[in-house]
C-alpha cells in the first residue's frame, strides 16, 4: 500500500499469573517476544517492543529491537497504554500489534491478516471461535486520536477503543488462520501442557 508498517510486540505486562516474565519463556527453544517478532519481521519496515522499566535493560542485552516504555501519564493501564506509546514514539501509518504471549502467531497467520488492510478501514481485527482477537491485529494512525480520548475518558477497555472507528472483523473461514495462532499463554500450567504437546509433536 505505499505506507509503513510498525511491528509492535507488547511485553508490559506485569505476568502476575505467569510468575515470571512471560516475554522470555521459552517455546520450540526461542523466547516469546522471538516468535512475536519472526511473525512480523518479513512485513514490517520496523519492529519495536514495549515493555516496562524492569525488563527494559534485559531485552536490551538480548536484542537489537528498540525498546520502548509507556508514556505519562497513560503509563501501566493495559494494551491500550502501550499502543498509546507506540503511536506516539513510531512514526508510521500502520502498526500491526502483537501481545508477547501467544507464541503460535506466526508469519502465515500475520501475512493472511495483512491482506484485508485497505484504504476504507482503520483497523483489521481476526476473529476466532466468534472471539475477536484485538492484540493480533492492525492498526491505522488515524485511530490515535480516538485512543487518546479513551484514555482521557479514564476507560482502558479495548473494545470501547475500537468501537470509535471503521474495524473490518476476519473470521476464520474468511483469513484462513488456524484458532492455534491465538492460543494466549497466561499461566505456567497451560504453558507446561503446551510444551509437553510440543515435545511430543
Amino acid at each position: 500500500m505505499g505506507e509503513k508498517l510498525a511491528g509492535v510486540i507488547l511485553s508490559g505486562g506485569g505476568s502476575t499469573r505467569f510468575g515470571e516474565p512471560k516475554a522470555f519463556a521459552k517455546m520450540n527453544g526461542k523466547a516469546f517476544y522471538q516468535h512475536a517478532a519472526d511473525a512480523l519481521s518479513p512485513f514490517t519496515e520496523e519492529i519495536l517492543i514495549v515493555s516496562h522499566p524492569d525488563l527494559k535493560q534485559r531485552f536490551e542485552g538480548e536484542t537489537s529491537y528498540p525498546v520502548i516504555q509507556d508514556q505519562e501519564p497513560y503509563a501501566e493501564k493495559g494494551p491500550l497504554s502501550g499502543i498509546y506509546a507506540a503511536m506516539e514514539q513510531c512514526d508510521a501509518q500502520w502498526y500491526f500489534i502483537v501481545a508477547c504471549d501467544m507464541p503460535y502467531f506466526n508469519s502465515d497467520a500475520a501475512g493472511k491478516l495483512l491482506h484485508h488492510r485497505s484504504k476504507e478501514v482503520q483497523g483489521v481485527i481476526p476473529s476466532s471461535e466468534g472471539r475477536m482477537q484485538p492484540l493480533a491485529a492492525i492498526y491505522h494512525k488515524d485511530t490515535l486520536p480516538h485512543l487518546k480520548n479513551q484514555l482521557s475518558s479514564g476507560s482502558f477497555r479495548m473494545m470501547e477503543w475500537i468501537e470509535r472507528f471503521h474495524v473490518k472483523v476476519v473470521t476464520e473461514d474468511v483469513s484462513g488462520i488456524d484458532k492455534s495462532a491465538f492460543q494466549n499463554i497466561n499461566d505456567q500450567k497451560t504453558f507446561v501442557l503446551l510444551k509437553t504437546i510440543n515435545d511430543k509433536a
